[in-house]
């Protein structure tokens, strides 16, 4: 989701979303949709009502392209302990995001996914 308007998120529908839909970290375009920082939810809910997020944002952000190898994407996301990364295209705006959760399931064993990888070593602890 885009969002280029102001916009207030109340608590109670947040706390409603399921745990894969909530979001903490927030990335921040221009009018052109160049990604310029980012900053986290819980900054955006502490600040004061008047204050521009430029004033409390992050300028300096990690990101990805779909270009990317996920060997970098990986070795990037664990050196810096992120949990998202943003995806932008050859002009820097902003066309997505990449999380630890769709890193994990790429780079898991199939059967693992399936939960087969669980029970085939359990068999060969003898448990």
């Amino acid at each position: 989701m885009l969002q280029t308007s102001p916009f207030l998120l109340r608590p109670p529908k947040r706390a409603r979303l399921p745990k894969e839909d909530r979001v903490y970290s927030i990335y921040v375009v221009d009018s052109a949709g160049k990604l310029v920082g980012m900053t986290h939810l819980r900054k955006i809910i502490a600040a004061e009502p008047r204050q521009r997020v430029y004033s409390f944002m992050y300028k300096h952000t990690y990101r990805t392209t779909v270009n990317d190898t996920l060997e970098y994407i990986v070795k990037t996301m664990g050196k810096y302990d992120l949990l998202s990364m943003p995806v932008v295209d050859e002009k820097d705006r902003l066309i997505g995001m990449i999380t630890v959760d769709d890193v994990f399931e790429q780079i898991m064993p199939e059967e693992w996914k399936q939960g087969r990888f669980l029970a085939k070593h359990k068999k060969k602890a003898g448990r």
